[in-house]
């Protein structure tokens, strides 16, 4: 059977314009059919093209025209080699798609208990990347959906070495020598190793000529990508600690503004006090509803942190109950690209009853903004521009 997408006129029933794609293999089926708001058509189902069952998806243009034509498969320490097939697909709002089906053991492999078949959801970009970048890397065929944790990378950010730490399953087979692909956002290919195999537990890549800004890793094989991380930092060349991580945390904020927040490595190195009281945010930061109270000197200040002798710390208040303590005056009004972080984060979660990690996230916002007002402190005195 062979993937066969046809265009049907409603009034009555005739065939406007077919096509297939790929070459006939046994059950290959197309389950569902989605529109993107650009009228591109995103097809989901299952292929035998690689052997055992795997989930399919087609991207075609308006008319039809194949885009690009992915397998994917599951893995991982309780199911090997897992086979599955996606019975319906998403598009979502960055052009990307979410394709859900379900995902087997192999037939005649042990069955661990409460895995022999689960539901399997799949969120890819518009290029069928598990990882954006994969479509720069020739030959891959199919990807694995689960093992991006296979990789561990540090330092990041990073100038001169980037130490990868390599942890596949195992039991997982692969097909001739392991490749280190780095691809820039724009899923340009700008550097590629092969892993070698007296080392493949952890690689040394030289980055320290790369320009400044954000990166994916992929690991592949001869067909199959296995692994992926994005958004790693590189810097551009070596400079003054002070001038360095006010570059990375100014450029971080500016992208990030600031949920997706810091991967700076002392980011965790404190433990900002943890608020009482209920977990509804009700306050509205505004003149009247300001969620602000001055409390003291700069020695309540968050475990960890420093201020400024003329500094003051306080309360957030995010309702009548439950505050935030030792939070500099200068975190909470620091301003980026014309608005303030700390005030404006909890503004959009007016409403909401936040989580422990939503609470464990703002207060690393707050370390953050303490940090760039310190450094860029720094840069001033220095006289760098």
């Amino acid at each position: 059977m062979t993937p066969y997408l046809a265009f049907i006129d409603t009034a009555n029933g005739d065939v406007l314009n077919s096509h297939l794609y790929g070459v006939p293999h046994y059950s290959t089926t197309l389950f569902a059919a989605k529109q993107f708001s650009n009228s591109d058509i995103i097809l989901a189902g299952v292929s035998y093209s690689e052997g055992p069952q795997q989930g399919l998806l087609i991207r075609t243009t308006s008319d039809g025209d194949s885009l690009w034509m992915r397998n994917y498969f599951y893995y991982d320490a309780d199911v090997e080699e897992g086979q599955g097939r996606f019975f319906d697909v998403l598009p979502t709002a960055d052009n990307g798609c979410i394709a859900a089906g379900v995902a087997y053991n192999p037939v005649n492999a042990p069955y661990p208990p409460g895995h022999s078949q689960d539901t399997w959801v799949v969120k890819v970009d518009s290029m069928g990347c598990v990882v954006p970048g994969c479509d720069g890397i020739t030959g891959i065929t199919e990807q694995v959906t689960n093992l991006t944790s296979a990789l561990h990378l540090y330092p990041n950010p990073v100038h001169g070495l980037l130490h990868v730490g390599i942890e596949l399953p195992p039991k997982l087979t692969t097909s001739g020598p392991l490749t280190l692909t780095v691809t820039s956002l724009s899923g340009r290919v700008v550097l590629q190793e092969q892993v070698p195999s007296s080392a493949p537990d952890e690689v040394e890549l030289d980055v320290g000529h790369f320009a400044a800004g954000t990166y994916a890793l992929h690991l592949s094989d001869a067909h199959t990508w296995l692994a992926g991380r994005n958004s790693w930092w590189s810097k551009a060349h070596p400079m003054s600690s002070a001038v360095s991580r006010s570059m990375f945390i100014r450029s971080e904020l500016s992208h990030a503004a600031p949920t997706a927040l810091l991967e700076w490595e002392g980011i965790d190195t404190v433990h900002p006090n943890h608020p009482v009281g209920g977990n509804a945010v009700t306050r509205k930061m505004s003149k009247k509803s300001i969620g602000w109270e001055a409390s003291g000197p700069p020695s309540r200040v968050m475990p960890g942190m420093t201020a400024r002798s003329d500094a003051s710390v306080g309360r957030v208040w995010i309702n009548d109950e439950k505050h935030f303590d030792g939070v500099p005056e200068a975190a909470r009004n620091f301003y980026i690209g014309g608005y303030q972080p700390a005030q404006k984060w909890l503004k959009d979660r007016h409403g909401r009853t936040l989580t422990f990690d939503d609470l464990r996230h703002y207060q690393r916002i707050i370390v953050a903004l303490t940090e760039m007002g310190k450094v860029m402190e720094e840069v001033d005195s220095a006289g760098v521009v």
